[in-house]
């Protein structure tokens, strides 16, 4: 079936969506606003849980007949600002957010099955120097396959 919009698009649309459903209504730990960013020099200062999803290298699997299979790679990058009014510490809420995000994720590895498999890679942590914004980027992969030739036609 052929989509009016490619299909990496589709899947990256989905991260995002998944993401934004961690909310503390739906009993997570926290309320997260996810987006893809716009263009390349984005906005600043960030808000306290504020997630962007970067789509970042791919690699061309396989090539079959009819098909071609991809790894595409994305950050799930959550900004974290410092607040008298949150007492946890800085680890305990990064480790909430992501088993938050993970848990979110795995409830459908085939990402509104537009993909074959949803795989998580690993994080990195940072703080800024003076301490008023920390973080977690995410790194996940997500294979999936198009027609050879059409990346709009699922493969």
């Amino acid at each position: 079936m052929a989509f009016t919009t490619p299909i990496i698009d589709l899947i990256a649309d989905n991260i995002a969506t998944t993401v934004n459903t961690v909310t503390t209504v739906n009993g997570d730990n926290y309320t997260l606003n996810a987006h893809r960013p716009r263009k390349k020099d984005i906005k600043t200062p960030w808000e306290d849980l504020e997630v962007l999803i970067n789509q970042v290298e791919s690699d061309a699997l396989t090539t079959e007949l009819q098909r071609k299979n991809w790894r595409q790679f994305f950050w799930i990058v959550v900004f974290l600002r410092d607040s008298d009014e949150d007492t946890d510490p800085i680890d305990t809420r990064r480790n909430r957010i992501v088993a938050d995000i993970q848990k979110k994720l795995t409830v459908d590895l085939t990402r509104g099955n537009f993909a074959r498999d949803t795989n998580f890679h690993g994080g990195t942590t940072w703080d800024s120097n003076d301490g008023s914004l920390g973080g977690i980027a995410l790194k996940i992969s997500v294979d999936y396959a198009t027609k050879n030739n059409d990346p709009y036609t699922k493969g």
